[in-house]
């Protein structure tokens, strides 16, 4: 359940849970947060890596595989992962996730070619049986995958939210219109009274009672 509902460690410590358990199984004695964390979670990751193994190999998941990477950071850490996509032996679309790796260091095209192969031979997986590498624009990943001598092509809806943010962001009306809207939504979000000002209205015109909703920078930074 831990595992399915990626839920947190601890919730074997909660009262609600520890009453299921007691209806489910009465005879089941519960053990800490700890041990689930320390021990069982390690016995549950070797049974996948191997179910993933098995599943990658040529006769389940043919000779040719495709991969995803992207690069992100975090508040604390910068990571690269990696996934491989294929069909199986029935004709059914697959995707892993193998690995997402932390990053340390300066992020040059040398540094990811030595990532990306490194997480490669995690797997066992030889440079030969890589059909593509989908990958974004940036120039670091770019070089990474030239020095590594692999098939690669720049992600479509990567390379479109570019040019849609180069294309706002070159627009100064539409800065200006978008910095006014951050605005406000800002100023709602902070004030009750002006947040019940906005419900007053919207009820005066009969309209529906949504809130305002504040802007998100998906990567590589469009708004939303």
């Amino acid at each position: 359940m831990i595992v399915t509902d990626n839920q947190p460690f601890t919730v074997v410590s909660d009262v609600g849970f520890k009453r299921l358990m007691a209806a489910a199984e009465p005879r089941y004695a519960l053990k800490s947060d700890k041990y689930y964390r320390t021990e069982k979670l390690q016995e549950v990751h070797h049974k996948v890596v191997d179910k993933i193994k098995a599943l990658i190999q040529p006769e389940n998941a043919g000779y040719s595989l495709s991969f995803t990477t992207d690069c992100w950071s975090g508040v604390t850490e910068s990571l690269i992962s990696l996934t491989c996509h294929f069909i199986d032996a029935e004709w059914t679309r697959k995707q892993v996730v193998l690995n997402t790796r932390a990053m340390h260091g300066s992020h040059t095209g040398e540094y990811l070619k030595e990532t990306f192969l490194s997480m490669l031979e995690d797997w066992k997986i030889s440079k030969d049986r890589v059909a593509l590498v989908l990958r974004d624009s940036g120039a670091n990943i770019v070089k990474g995958m030239r020095l590594a001598e692999l098939p690669d092509l720049s992600c479509t809806a990567h390379t479109l939210q570019l040019v849609v943010n180069d294309g706002l962001s070159s627009q100064r009306a539409v800065t200006d219109v978008i910095a006014i809207l951050k605005k406000c939504a800002t100023h709602l979000h902070h004030s009750i009274l002006a947040k019940q000002r906005l419900r007053d209205i919207q009820r005066e015109l009969g309209l529906p009672e949504h809130n305002i909703i504040q802007a998100v920078c998906f990567h590589p930074g469009t708004p939303h």
